[in-house]
């Protein structure tokens, strides 16, 4: 269950930082 949050939260990040990216 904790690990599971933490990739969540990874990819969740790796998301927000692929966007910020993209828009730059």
């Amino acid at each position: 269950s904790n690990s599971s949050g933490a990739i969540s939260a990874m990819k969740s990040l790796f998301v927000d930082l692929q966007i910020v990216w993209t828009s730059n």
